[in-house]
């Protein structure tokens, strides 16, 4: 559907990055499915590590494109 807009962009990084950093710098980054994290027993599970790596970085019509240059400086500080 060309009037969809997606939420986000899905970046999974392959080590972890925290989240705190972009928070520093006024962007914040959700968790989705917390539940998995919070769970022990599913400390090595595919979801816990999905849930905990995974960066649904903010790309929508609130972003300016400073807004998306300054997550992409972040993240390539960080790589």
């Amino acid at each position: 559907n060309t009037d969809s807009v997606p939420l986000c962009y899905p970046f999974l990084p392959q080590k972890k990055i925290c989240k705190d950093i972009f928070l520093k710098k006024n962007i914040f980054i959700p968790t989705y499915w917390k539940r998995s994290i919070d769970t022990n027993n599913k400390k090595f599970s595919f979801e816990y590590f999905f849930s905990d790596t995974l960066l649904p970085l903010p790309i929508d019509q609130r972003h300016t494109i400073n807004d998306l240059e300054k997550i992409i400086l972040i993240i390539k500080d960080l790589l």
